[in-house]
């Protein structure tokens, strides 16, 4: 994990490095603060005000030489897990589900988390591993400022 910190962290200096020409249209997405990040995938978010998609960005990125994919998950998580997408809950209660012990109903239906749905979309993907060098990650670095200028002269 230490090795895939570092390159991601490397990738993520050189791309705000790039200037305003390349984080108007894409950005590294953000770390809480106090935390580490695994990169078991580097992802990058296409901003919302740019000119281009996340599947057209991905798919320059690619010819660049940098595999990378477009989005993240068909659904948001709380749409996967059967407790939440599902209503199963421990017993028969159907608390939260239901409003028991007074409280308003819950639902995870599709529309809940509209910006989370978007975000999912924006997301770019390249798959960083521990095989890489610092030249590597410096590569895909430049390819996505190199990419991410080219759309934003397509403005």
């Amino acid at each position: 994990m230490r090795r895939r910190n570092a390159l991601g962290s490397l990738i993520t200096r050189l791309v705000a490095d790039g200037g305003g020409d390349v984080t108007d249209v894409i950005r590294p997405l953000p770390i809480t603060p106090g935390t580490e990040h695994s990169y078991w995938l580097y992802a990058l978010s296409v901003r919302d005000d740019a000119s281009v998609s996340s599947q057209w960005f991905a798919r320059a990125l690619t010819a660049e030489g940098v595999p990378a994919g477009a989005g993240y998950i068909v659904e948001p998580i709380f749409r996967c897990m059967d407790a939440l997408a599902e209503k199963r809950t421990f017993g028969d209660s159907g608390h939260p589900f239901t409003g028991a012990f007074g409280h308003a109903p819950v639902d995870y239906g599709p529309e809940l988390c509209p910006r989370t749905r978007e975000g999912l979309n924006r997301m770019v993907t390249i798959g960083i591993n521990e095989g890489w060098s610092e030249s590597d990650a410096r590569d895909a670095a430049q390819a996505v400022c190199k990419v991410a200028r080219a759309a934003g002269s397509r403005s």
